[in-house]
C-alpha cells in the first residue's frame, strides 16, 4: 500500500454515508457492490483524481471483512 492509497482510504472512511445509503437502498451489500462504491468514490474524489490513485484491493477486503460482523459475506 502506498502513502497515497492510505490517504485515499482515509477520505473514503470520512464518507461512510456512501455505504450507509447503499445498504439502506438495497437492504444489504455484498463484496462486489462494496467494490463498486469504492471505485465510484475514487472516480469522483478530488484527491484520487489529482493523485491518480485508487483504493487497493487489500484495503477493500480488509474493510469489508471488518464491517461484516456476522461473516455472512454481506453488509446488512
Amino acid at each position: 500500500m502506498t502513502f497515497n492509497e492510505f490517504i485515499a482510504f482515509q477520505y473514503f472512511l470520512q464518507n461512510l454515508d456512501l455505504l450507509k445509503n447503499k445498504v439502506s437502498q438495497y437492504r444489504y451489500m455484498d463484496y462486489d457492490m462494496f467494490c463498486d462504491v469504492t471505485n465510484n468514490f475514487c472516480k469522483t474524489n478530488e484527491f484520487c483524481i489529482a493523485k491518480k490513485v485508487k483504493i487497493s484491493e487489500n484495503q477493500k477486503k480488509a474493510c469489508f471483512l471488518l464491517l461484516d460482523l456476522d461473516e455472512s459475506g454481506e453488509l446488512e
